[in-house]
This record gives C-alpha cells, structure tokens and sequence, in this order.
C-alpha cells in the first residue's frame, strides 16, 4: 500500500513539474513574440477627438526625426518629445528636442464620464527646449525606424491587454503620411525596455539642463543598441 501511494506522488510531482516547465515555455513564448510595436488600432470618435485635442496642445514644433508620445492611464498629463532640424540665420542647420508636457490629463479632460468635461479644455502645457548633437537625433531616429519597421500585431494568444501606460513612436513619411508604432502593457521584451529606458532618457536630457552632457552619451549608447 505504501508503494503505492509513493508511486501515486511521484507521478503527480512528476505532473506538476511538467505543467510548471510548460507554462513557463508558453510565458516565454509570449515575451519573446511580444518583443515589439504594434500597429495603432482604428479610432472611435472619442480617440479621434482626444488625439486631436493632443496634438493641438503639445504639437508645437516639426518632428522630422521622429516624435514620441506618452500617453499615461493615471491622471499625469501627456507628454510629447519631437526631435527636429532647424535653419538658424547665424549657425545654419540646428538639431533640436522640444519636450511639452500637459499639466493634467488631457483625456480626463475631454473624456466623456468626466463630470468636468470640456471639447476645448484649458490645460496649462509646460514647454522644454534643447539643441541635441547630429550624432545622437540621428541615432535615435535610427533606432525609432528599426522599431516601428519591425511593428506587427499581438498574436491572437498570449497575456491580455490590461490598462496602462501607452507610448507611441511615431515617423514622418513621404506623401504627409505618419508611420506610428505603439509600446504598451503587452509589448515587452528587452528590445521594449530599451525603447522605455531611450524615452526616459531624452526626457530627462531635455528636462534638466544641467545634465545634459552626461545624459547625451547614454541616450546615445541605448538608440544604437537597437540599430
């Protein structure tokens, strides 16, 4: 009887430890298919309001290398990092970051359950310039273009879509067209964390002036380790 009821443990321990093996490979699995951006989805007349809402408060200055967007599910306000080339009349072409960050939510704002809700919200917009080296916003719109090219849906099995914070990575085309690649809660990997930690970076390289220096080698060092 006692032979027995080991021979019983062993087989359920031996269960247990495939199931365990098995749902890890399929974790595994799902981070590593997750490793990307993924395509934005078609918007409702909410989203197409609130976007437009966005881009006429912090879309103050050209993206032509690139434009990222951070979209929070708290009640922070949006920010928005665009990276551009500028002729100046004393020292010709310029490279420039502007960061503009909304002081409240603006989908809060705007949102329809909102009992403060306004289609024209006012919303204070604190505004960061800064010139950047060619050698870094060329890395960096680099690096944006890898990701956004490399884009593709959630595969139809995998972790669910929880709320969170979104942030979008966005590219002009030729044609007016916009090529945008979005991060969110179900999209990580290393590749992904390195997109959070160059998004964290220029924001603090245009926030803090004092330590931009130190701050430009290592924007640098994480965009060329996605090229």
């Amino acid at each position: 009887m006692t032979s027995i009821k080991m021979s019983v443990n062993v087989v359920a321990l031996l269960a247990i430890a495939w199931l365990c093996q098995q749902t890890c490979r399929a974790q595994s699995d799902v981070s590593a298919s997750a490793d990307h951006l993924i395509p934005p989805v078609t918007e409702d007349a909410q989203d197409a309001a609130y976007h437009k809402i966005m881009r006429e408060k912090l879309f103050v200055t050209p993206a032509n290398y690139g434009r990222i967007l951070i979209i929070p599910s708290g009640v922070e306000g949006e920010t928005s990092i665009a990276l551009y080339s500028e002729a100046t009349p004393a020292r010709g072409i310029e490279f420039r970051i502007t960061c503009t960050k909304a002081q409240k939510n603006i989908w809060f704002a705007t949102s329809e359950s909102s009992p403060k809700r306004s289609e024209n919200p006012v919303i204070r917009v604190a505004r960061y310039d800064a010139t950047v080296p060619r050698t870094a916003i060329e890395a960096v719109h680099d690096a944006l273009k890898k990701e956004i090219e490399r884009r593709k849906p959630l595969e139809p099995i995998g972790k669910a879509y929880v709320d969170g914070t979104a942030i979008e990575f966005a590219l002009p085309r030729s044609g007016g067209k916009t090529a945008v690649g979005i991060f969110g809660p179900a999209t990580q990997g290393p590749r992904m964390s390195q997109l959070v930690r160059l998004t964290k970076a220029l924001t603090r390289y245009c926030m803090s002036p004092s330590n931009r220096s130190m701050l430009v080698g290592q924007v640098e060092d994480i965009a060329r380790s996605l090229r």
